[in-house]
């Protein structure tokens, strides 16, 4: 009976990182098999080739030559000086989170935490890109904060168990309990980034059964299973694209937005970014004429409806129609007599 345990694969972010310490370590050159025996884990030598494309890819200034026995050669030049420590799953997380607002806490004990976990994940990702299975992919597409806030607790380790899917393109088994469901739906799943949202965290998925994007709240999820198999990111995808077409975080086919606030409330709503896309004029008798470009979501209508008789839709007449229904459905309510509710 064979007890030998199952090959556990590296990660290649994981397996680039430590391909980078030994070249930073050695003296001399070195071949790709000379790497593979110092790297001390399952490694073929066409892996190794793989990840040292990478990492030249990635812009890190290796060396090349053919030695005389006609093998090629790798090392690292002299002046490069290579991070003291690597960064832990956790830690990554946090500096991919907090580098944003690294500005914002400059001068305090906090700051120079967050300066410290931001400088070693520029060392350990060169160029600024993270390495995941496929190739470099820019920090901003894989994590964005739209609105800050206390987001409720993820179950153990999903937080991390999906921005390692995220980076090495695991095709996922989701477990979702959609809110209001009675069970939950179980599907595949292609994450492609965590966004920040308002005090929820939502791992955007795309769902290739039916073809379209799925923002899922990180905490309705019961379980994230990666397999083995890996995905193709879409094509030309961008988190900021895919945030920057939807007023909260739903998104829809862009449309164009004209709305027109009353005098009393221009100066506030123009002090304010509500959207990328906005674009305010005040008009000669005080009106805010505000345009925006995203889509028609319930959250772009439950923003309107907020600002009640002090704004009026002009564009497009879908959007001005329900509005105006649901404004005279409210005032219905309002025409009938109080119910009363009783006494507590």
């Amino acid at each position: 009976m064979n007890h030998t345990p199952p090959r556990v694969e590296t990660p290649p972010l994981e397996r680039a990182l430590r391909v980078l310490r030994l070249l930073s370590e050695q003296r001399g050159w070195a071949t790709a098999k000379d790497l593979v025996r110092r790297l001390d884990e399952p490694c073929s030598v066409r892996t190794m080739h793989r990840t040292l494309d990478a990492l030249k890819q990635a812009r890190v200034p290796l060396e090349r030559r053919r030695s005389a026995h006609g093998e090629h050669e790798i090392r690292l030049p002299q002046i490069f000086h290579a991070p003291p420590d690597l960064l832990s799953p956790d830690e990554a997380l946090a500096a991919l989170l907090l580098s944003p607002f690294a500005d914002h806490f400059a001068g305090s004990r906090m700051g120079r935490v967050v300066e410290g976990l931001v400088g070693k994940l520029e060392q350990l990702l060169p160029g600024g890109s993270l390495l995941d299975a496929n190739g470099l992919v820019p920090p901003e597409h894989v994590v964005q904060v739209r609105t800050p806030g206390q987001a409720p607790a993820a179950g153990e380790g999903l937080l991390l168990s999906a921005l390692v899917a995220i980076l090495e393109r695991r095709i996922c088994r989701v477990d979702y309990h959609r809110l209001g469901a009675q069970e939950s739906r179980d599907f595949e799943a292609h994450p492609h980034g965590l966004i920040f949202h308002a005090g929820a965290i939502y791992l955007l998925v795309w769902q290739p059964r039916h073809e379209n994007w799925l923002p899922l709240p990180l905490h309705r999820l019961r379980g994230l299973a990666p397999s083995g198999e890996h995905f193709q990111r879409q094509q030309d995808f961008r988190l900021q694209d895919f945030i920057n077409g939807a007023f909260g975080i739903w998104s829809q086919a862009p449309e164009e937005v004209d709305l027109l606030f009353q005098p009393r409330l221009a100066d506030f709503v123009l002090e304010r970014q509500w959207h990328p896309s906005q674009r305010g004029e005040i008009l000669p008798e005080g009106h805010l004429r505000l345009r925006l470009r995203v889509g028609l979501s319930p959250e772009l209508r439950a923003w309107i409806l907020r600002w009640g008789e002090w704004v009026e839709v002009l564009q497009p007449a879908s959007l001005r129609q329900e509005i105006a229904s649901s404004l005279r459905a409210a005032a219905a309510r309002y025409s009938e007599p109080t119910v009363s509710k009783g006494s507590c």
